[in-house]
């Protein structure tokens, strides 16, 4: 015995439920539109060919993000983040270009290589209380 039970209550509000589930299936386009939209679940899944999203505002939290992908473009007028720690490989090349940089460590800084080459057109300024060459 299959159970479907629709219900349209007193205030307009339209329910559907069923014991193992409910699907909805569409030729063509399947439309939501609403003032708040709310999804609950233990587990999900969204698959997509193609997607596009607005909004003003996400806010999210997540406690473990995975991320896997071929290219990512970004394109924003400004990027700020805070983290503890931040480690990062890159396995071939890693390029800055920038009209300024700024790099600032409270304790020690430290710049390793098989060769290192420092080039300006102009100044080239070490200070320090004691430099050591070689």
């Amino acid at each position: 015995v299959v159970r479907v039970q629709f219900i349209l209550e007193g205030q307009g509000r339209f329910t559907v439920t069923a014991p193992e589930g409910v699907g909805v299936v569409s030729g063509k386009d399947v439309s939501v539109v609403s003032g708040q939209v709310q999804v609950n679940a233990v587990e999900g899944g969204v698959v997509l060919e193609r997607l596009s999203f607005f909004s003003r505002l996400v806010y999210s939290e997540v406690e473990k993000l995975k991320s896997f992908a071929t290219t990512i473009d970004r394109v924003a007028e400004r990027v700020t983040e805070r983290v503890k720690r931040s480690y990062r490989t890159v396995e071939e090349l890693d390029r800055v270009q920038a009209r300024q940089i700024d790099m600032t460590a409270d304790q020690v800084m430290s710049l390793r290589a098989g060769n290192a080459v420092v080039t300006a057109e102009k100044l080239v300024k070490i200070d320090g209380e004691q430099i050591h060459v070689g």
